[in-house]
């Protein structure tokens, strides 16, 4: 992409970055689409908008039409599909909820070490911007298995609470968890934990685009892996 637009690399992982940013970025957003329409609709529209973005994506000009497209619209469009999931298994789970947020958190660093090779496969055979589009249809495969969410167990015993007036403007109400200390120490320590756990892999990928090492990459991803599953056994 960037030899198609000669621009520096720089600009493609700034949309890759901005995408990854975006996964959790509008998080509080999607919590409140979540709770008025539920999480199949929520992924619904998530789904629509990240194939609509791969499809933009796939016909873009210029690097700052892709930053647009891929790092702002895909990354706001994924979390619509990325955050649900997190807000709907706890309710099916009691017992095992754990291990099952464990088997969760699995499936993106699983499906990242599959996919890539996909992707490089069809990089090479179809160029970027078909490979674009292959995705833009792969990620629409994710319409009929949300469509199986039903119901939502216990989610009538939590529609009374939810519809109690709160007091307060919305900004007040919106900022309200930031007066519990725990939910301050929790959200700041996680904060500094994925500023360090990225940082090092944006200078690891800047080393590998130098030298040509296929391998550390995959023994990044590979390490990820056995992290997530470690935290699952342990959980």
């Amino acid at each position: 992409m960037s030899l198609t637009f000669l621009y520096d690399f720089f600009f493609s992982a700034l949309a890759g970055s901005l995408a990854l940013v975006g996964q959790g970025l509008f998080s509080p957003l999607v919590a409140k689409v979540h709770n008025r329409v539920g999480p199949r609709t929520t992924t619904i529209i998530g789904v629509i908008i990240c194939s609509g973005a791969l499809l933009v994506t796939s016909q873009g000009s210029n690097m700052y039409v892709i930053l647009v497209t891929y790092g702002g619209l895909f990354g706001f469009g994924s979390c619509f599909v990325f955050f649900p999931t997190y807000l709907v298994i706890p309710s099916y789970f009691v017992k095992r909820r754990s291990f099952a947020l464990g088997l969760l958190a699995m499936g993106p660093g699983g499906g990242l070490f599959v996919i890539s090779s996909i992707v490089e496969a069809l990089l090479n055979m179809l160029h970027w911007r078909r490979t674009f589009m292959v995705l833009a249809g792969l990620v629409l495969v994710i319409v009929p298995l949300v469509c199986t969410i039903r119901r939502v167990p216990n989610i009538e015993d939590h529609s009374a609470s939810n519809d109690v007036v709160q007091k307060g403007t919305c900004c007040e109400r919106t900022l309200s968890p930031f007066r519990n200390k725990r939910f301050d120490v929790i959200l700041l320590s996680m904060s500094l934990y994925y500023v360090v756990h990225y940082i090092p892999l944006v200078h690891m990928v800047s080393v590998v685009n130098k030298i040509s090492c296929v391998w550390v990459e995959c023994t990044i991803r590979i390490r990820n892996l056995i992290e997530v599953s470690a935290e699952q056994f342990r959980e």
